[in-house]
């Protein structure tokens, strides 16, 4: 909202909320016109979206975390412990999708873990294998979204920042956005905004207006000279 507000076409991509809840609505009542089996006894399988976000905000209330309050503790514990692990894996696909990487058997297996929820017979043996398979899936999401990120960019080098200050205004782009860095770059390049990347994965970051060409495949963020 500020970029926008202070004249900047800044063009984020967005989530809206619950898209992939009606996208897959939408895609059971294909299914059903289609000849298909909808009728399942577990409820996430008939769940209806709200129309709006305020009613979307209550429904998610009311469902909280997906696991099996029936089932032991041990069991609850991996159901939960791969429920927020197949979140992780999600952003890291997501991220790696945008840049052109993608593998079906990452996305099988987050079919497959959230399906398991719905299935009471899974015992504890099962669900240690699941939680298992989804640390092995993971290493797999970071894997695409390295080689996402060093096709596009180049692989990381140590580089000279900034250390200091100086008076104005600036945009971060934290997390593994460097795509989003990319954009805003250009799309405030001349505008004199400072914008700096800060990513876990130690990827060059700094304060800057425009991004410099190294090479084919490099990209370097330019320092302004008069930075502190």
């Amino acid at each position: 909202m500020l970029p926008r507000r202070a004249g900047i076409p800044i063009k984020p991509r967005v989530l809206l909320p619950g898209v992939y809840l009606f996208n897959a609505a939408r895609l059971r009542d294909r299914v059903a016109a289609a000849g298909g089996n909808v009728q399942f006894t577990d409820s996430s399988a008939s769940f209806q979206p709200a129309g709006n976000l305020e009613d979307l905000v209550r429904q998610g209330e009311s469902v909280g975390l997906p696991y099996d309050h029936n089932a032991d503790a041990d069991v609850q514990s991996l159901q939960l412990t791969t429920v927020i692990g197949i979140k992780g894996v999600a952003a890291y696909a997501l991220h790696a999708q945008i840049l052109g990487q993608e593998d079906d058997t990452v996305y099988a297996y987050m079919h497959q873990g959230l399906a398991a929820l719905s299935d009471p017979t899974l015992g504890l043996n099962d669900w240690v294998g699941l939680t298992l398979k989804c640390g092995e899936v993971n290493l797999r999401a970071m894997e695409l979204l390295d080689f996402g990120n060093t096709g596009a960019y180049g692989h990381p080098v140590p580089t000279a920042v900034p250390l200091g200050h100086k008076k104005g205004k600036c945009i971060l782009v934290s997390g593994h956005d460097l795509k989003d860095l990319e954009e805003i770059l250009k799309q405030t390049e001349g505008s004199g905004w400072e914008t700096s990347g800060v990513s876990r994965a130690c990827w060059t970051s700094g304060s800057a207006t425009t991004p410099t060409r190294l090479s084919r495949s490099s990209w370097r963020w330019r320092m302004p000279s008069s930075a502190g």
